[in-house]
């Protein structure tokens, strides 16, 4: 409670959580208690409903405790919970996918492009639940940007090469950002599908890192910036007036410490 100042424990497991835009709904992973297994949950009227598995799937023990599935997102209408789920093979990767639950749909897997012994993963998704992002793991290893749009997977690509792995999708579904790789030869990046992948710019040094984070108005993006020669630079922030720019040195030059 903002106005308080104070904190209320609701339970769940110690993981990423998230919270519907009106502030009703929050998702994380929780312990059901009746199989003793972990699994995505809704926090909905002071209590916490684990959801139901994708069908067939065996949970993965890998962690100690037995998961199903592990939650990235919640919908800003808290409708759709995205994530990452295990299959009929338990921690196995061939079976290890995106998922999406809806109460209409219950919880299903989301389908994968190529390399189907490879695992994928949901990471965000938008207020509707119309556009789903996250990655798609090739044979090499390489974690590439997929988006779900009405539940049709496509790369993001910038020529033929796949960019990072999407992290977040602005509140429309028309901008998605994500991890850096060399598609983008270092450089931060974000997509729209009229005009594909737009180079963001890059800190001197950078040749990796991330953009995890966007406005709804699509107009601020923030993430961090990477050098192999240098390791972590900092935080960044692009605007359209700014371009990707140091989080500190902007901080430094307002006379914020």
């Amino acid at each position: 409670d903002l106005s308080l100042g104070a904190f209320e424990d609701i339970g769940g497991a110690a993981t990423k959580a998230r919270i519907s835009d009106d502030g009703t709904r929050i998702v994380a992973n929780v312990l059901d208690e009746t199989d003793g297994t972990i699994k995505a949950g809704i926090f909905d009227n002071g209590n916490w409903t684990p959801l139901p598995p994708v069908p067939g799937a065996v949970p993965c023990g890998d962690l100690g405790v037995p998961f199903y599935t592990s939650v990235q997102d919640i919908s800003g209408d808290g409708r759709t919970v995205v994530g990452l789920s295990y299959g009929a093979a338990g921690c196995y990767n061939a079976t290890t996918r995106g998922f999406k639950w809806t109460q209409a749909g219950g919880t299903v897997a989301l389908p994968k492009i190529d390399t189907i012994d490879q695992p994928g993963r949901a990471n965000a998704v938008n207020f509707d639940g119309s556009v789903i992002v996250g990655w798609d793991q090739a044979s090499t290893g390489l974690r590439r940007a997929v988006q779900w749009r009405n539940g049709t997977p496509s790369f993001i690509k910038i020529g033929t090469q796949s960019v990072g792995e999407a992290l977040d999708v602005s509140r429309d579904g028309q901008y998605v950002v994500g991890a850096i790789n060399s598609a983008t030869s270092g450089e931060a990046w974000r997509y729209t599908p009229p005009t594909g992948v737009e180079r963001l710019g890059l800190l001197p040094g950078q040749t990796g890192g991330v953009t995890n984070g966007i406005s709804d108005d699509h107009e601020v993006i923030t993430g961090y910036a990477s050098g192999i020669n240098v390791g972590i630079i900092g935080a960044a922030i692009w605007t359209s007036a700014l371009r990707w720019t140091d989080l500190n040195q902007l901080f430094s030059s307002q006379g914020i410490n």
